[in-house]
């Protein structure tokens, strides 16, 4: 990567793993904040380099996670966009 990471962690919810024929992209646990069907376009170069870790977790779990922290985001309104930047 230009900035000398070799991962990248986004926000999106969906996991990935390794299978016989390899990397997976595979559906969010939490099948209502799914977003793997945005991400299937992503080849076996990028899924290695792609972290998801919000994949695991319910969104709940996400915002007591970050309640837990102090972050002002757990108590932000959830958006319905597709992709979205700022407030």
């Amino acid at each position: 990567m230009a900035m000398g990471a070799t991962h990248l962690a986004t926000g999106h919810y969906a996991r990935v793993r390794r299978g016989t024929s390899g990397l997976q992209l595979l559906r969010a646990l939490d099948r209502h904040k799914d977003q793997s069907y945005v991400l299937s376009v992503l080849g076996q170069h990028q899924l290695a380099r792609a972290l998801f870790p919000l994949g695991e977790y319910s969104k709940a779990q996400v915002r007591e996670h970050a309640r837990r922290l102090g972050l002002p985001v757990a108590e932000r309104a959830e958006s319905q966009d597709l992709c979205f930047t700022g407030e």
